[in-house]
């Protein structure tokens, strides 16, 4: 069970897609023509075609910075990162001086790439230039996080709260932070300060319930879960670790309407089907304890405690046949 709570306390990376509008200088008549073409098609979202008119204006004037630029946003929101990355830099050697918005979008694209190293060095490169920018400082902590340099990532988020106070995003992953460096207090705070500035904010009152599941204030981890709930009805993580807070302080009952909630929008998780099996034997109700084992089983054949504990809910029903066979089957997975 505490597994399952720790696999769902992640971050949530904060990656602020930057899309600014720039006005092209004047290059002619054809040039200007796929060039307006292009941003009125890139604000459609017609990304395909858009790119098309971009590389059209570039066919034209090879080192219009611009045409780049907006080249690169194109392939960025198809998802062709890496083709985005030779843009963006294209970008910037034309441009031919230190650009805030260019380097950032180029380290958020690294960052998409998953290449956090290179991504780092563009954000660094960022705050050097202007150290009040606010997406450097908070894409820098997302990546540290990644790098597991948690103290520097709280640095870095606390950096972004001083530039923009307002940023609930932040609190939260500072929050987070904090509690992967055991600081839980402190996390407690920044997260009701999130909530405090969005009360729409589930993720939040989620992982306050992380937390307090974390220091066994099962109550209040359940008053927490709740409000997320609330917020996203149906959630599966929310209705998986509530489950959980129910299940440890023994409310069997109130655990199973959460995990059958939750199979409805994931059947197939076996670690809730195998929590199920443990709430159902609690209650006295061995065949739904057995029913839900059977399914860990048939999903996942090496899952050596669903054998055992099938083993012995059959050895209570008196199948002692079966329960050795079980047995035997879990002694050799």
């Amino acid at each position: 069970m505490d597994r399952l709570i720790n696999s769902r306390l992640c971050s949530l990376s904060v990656i602020f897609s930057l899309i600014f509008l720039l006005t092209f200088s004047a290059c002619g008549n054809e040039k200007d023509g796929s060039r307006d073409k292009g941003l009125s098609l890139f604000k459609e979202g017609l990304y395909q075609e858009a790119g098309r008119e971009f590389e059209h204006v570039l066919s034209v004037d090879p080192d219009n910075w611009e045409a780049h630029f907006y080249l690169a946003e194109t392939l960025y929101n198809l998802g062709k990162y890496d083709r985005a990355v030779i843009e963006y830099k294209s970008a910037i050697t034309c441009y031919g001086e230190p650009s805030v918005k260019l380097h950032v979008k180029l380290g958020d694209t690294y960052l998409a790439l998953g290449q956090y190293e290179h991504a780092r060095d563009e954000y660094l490169l960022v705050i050097s230039i202007d150290i009040n920018c606010e997406e450097a400082h908070c894409n820098l902590g997302c990546v540290y996080q990644h790098f597991n340099l948690m103290d520097k990532a709280a640095e870095e988020f606390k950096e972004t709260i001083r530039i923009n106070p307002d940023n609930y995003l932040v609190y939260n992953n500072l929050a987070i932070t904090l509690a992967n460096l055991g600081k839980t207090g402190e996390a407690i705070d920044y997260l009701n300060k999130a909530v405090e500035l969005n009360p729409s904010y589930s993720d939040a009152y989620y992982n306050l319930g992380n937390i307090y599941t974390m220091e066994k204030n099962y109550i209040t981890a359940i008053n927490s879960y709740q409000k997320a709930l609330d917020l996203s009805p149906g959630n599966y993580k929310i209705l998986c670790n509530l489950g959980t807070s129910y299940y440890k302080l023994k409310d069997s009952s109130s655990a199973i309407m959460c995990w059958e909630e939750a199979i409805k929008v994931n059947a197939g998780d076996k670690l809730i089907l195998y929590n199920l099996s443990q709430a159902y034997y609690s209650k006295g109700e061995l065949d739904k304890a057995i029913k839900n084992l059977e399914e860990v089983i048939y999903i996942d054949p090496s899952f050596k405690s669903a054998y055992w504990d099938l083993g012995y809910y059959y050895l209570y029903k008196g199948q002692v046949k079966n329960a050795l066979s079980m047995w035997y089957k879990g002694f050799y997975q």
